[in-house]
């Protein structure tokens, strides 16, 4: 992982340690204490300074809402999740469920602010897309029988 991400992250977690339970506020990042301070490292380049966003979803999720929003974040993803799985046993929704989630959330730790709405939109529509793939497959099967 290149050096000014590894910059983003210390900050960040440093900064988490000191709110862990409740965090800082949903997308605030940007304005805690020291995030525009000029890092002072040559092996950042011409990136001086702490972006907007900690640019892995993980690291943002805890700075920014805690341990609490963290659980509570991950517990609705898992609790969506399977209700999905659970909608049909065929291997092939299940294998496209997998694969977003391991694709999605994998490149969430490298990427983009989780709180961007077209990233979550993207997320949430290709989920929804399979869920209705499911349901559409189960009612024809249902209908045939």
């Amino acid at each position: 992982i290149d050096h000014h991400r590894q910059f983003i992250w210390g900050f960040s977690i440093q900064k988490f340690i000191l709110r862990p339970l409740f965090g800082y506020g949903q997308d605030s990042s940007n304005f805690i204490d020291g995030s525009q301070v000029d890092i002072g490292s040559k092996y950042t380049g011409d990136m001086n300074f702490i972006p907007s966003h900690p640019h892995n979803f993980l690291i943002e999720i805890l700075l920014e809402t805690g341990v609490c929003g963290a659980f509570f974040f991950i517990l609705l993803i898992y609790i969506i999740n399977v209700r999905i799985w659970k909608l049909h046993q065929s291997l092939k929704f299940k294998l496209h469920l997998i694969f977003l989630n391991s694709f999605f959330w994998s490149s969430s730790f490298v990427n983009f602010s989780f709180w961007l709405g077209w990233w979550q939109g993207s997320y949430f529509l290709i989920l929804s897309l399979i869920a209705t793939q499911i349901f559409l497959k189960k009612r024809v099967i249902l209908n045939n029988t």
